[in-house]
């Protein structure tokens, strides 16, 4: 299972006598039967689960794509996992956030403001999911802890004990933006480019795989020589974007609500929303 903060403890529970953890890294799993040589006894119990709150269905693609932008920083480990925040799924790095709103009620009553749950319980519970080939896992929330059961497996994690910050705070008001269409595959060709770039001019440490959009052309900008890439894409104004963000946010015939060179951008599909900070143009 997961501990609260940075540091985890990671177990798998095997079934027998009692319920008992052997240590792995990613998850507690339980799965029925499993056979082992090693007494339960001489292992750690799981820690009190507790009360049973609401349980759900989640999409695969839904959750794989929510995960794109959690954050990896140890710093602010509260970011480091996905939240489920009454109708919303949400992640953020703090330099792109992705939302999904369902028709669930993710209500914890320990996390008001959302029940995070760690990346790694997120990112093993998608590796789950792949090789079982399945599209749907079910999710439910328990007082101490989380469950994920994909097809005969069921993954433990705790939450981590932190208040996720307020993202509504930082998603932009469609009435103060303007508003053209939007596809994701058009800056997964210039990622491509970006990255046969970079083979010639070097790839920067601190390199943002920075893209300038000025006077309606798209730019890709490292080295001294900035190159232009077709697209069916462009804006009346200057922004600057980090292209990877923008590709990863998978989204086609998107709407793309922009404001000022400093604004968030806002990219709307169906039940989706990405949000993406600015760069320095």
């Amino acid at each position: 299972f997961f501990s609260s903060r940075r540091r985890h403890t990671r177990y798998i529970s095997v079934t027998g006598v009692q319920t008992c953890a052997l240590p792995i890294y990613g998850a507690l799993i339980s799965k029925t039967p499993i056979k082992s040589d090693i007494p339960a006894n001489d292992f750690p119990t799981m820690q009190k689960i507790g009360e049973k709150i609401s349980s759900h269905s989640l999409s695969v693609d839904g959750i794989t794509w929510v995960s794109a932008a959690m954050s990896y920083e140890e710093t602010r480990y509260y970011l480091n996992g996905i939240c489920f925040s009454g109708k919303d799924i949400v992640a953020t790095d703090g330099h792109r956030l992705h939302k999904i709103e369902t028709g669930e009620r993710f209500n914890h009553p320990k996390f008001p403001q959302g029940a995070i749950v760690p990346k790694e319980a997120i990112k093993y519970a998608l590796l789950l999911a792949k090789e079982k080939k399945t599209d749907v896992m079910t999710f439910t929330m328990h007082e101490h802890m989380a469950l994920f059961e994909i097809g005969d497996t069921k993954l433990w994690t705790k939450y981590i004990d932190a208040t996720f910050p307020d993202y509504y705070m930082v998603i932009p008001n469609n009435s103060t933006l303007a508003l053209c269409k939007f596809n994701a595959s058009d800056f997964a060709r210039a990622e491509k480019r970006y990255k046969e770039l970079e083979k010639v001019y070097g790839k920067k440490k601190d390199s943002s795989r920075s893209i300038k959009i000025s006077d309606g052309k798209p730019l890709l900008l490292i080295g001294d020589n900035p190159e232009s890439f077709d697209a069916n894409f462009s804006l009346p104004t200057t922004i600057g974007f980090n292209v990877t963000y923008l590709k990863e946010s998978g989204l086609e015939s998107a709407d793309f609500y922009y404001g000022d060179s400093c604004s968030p951008v806002k990219i709307v599909q169906g039940n989706k929303m990405a949000i993406v900070m600015p760069l320095r143009a």
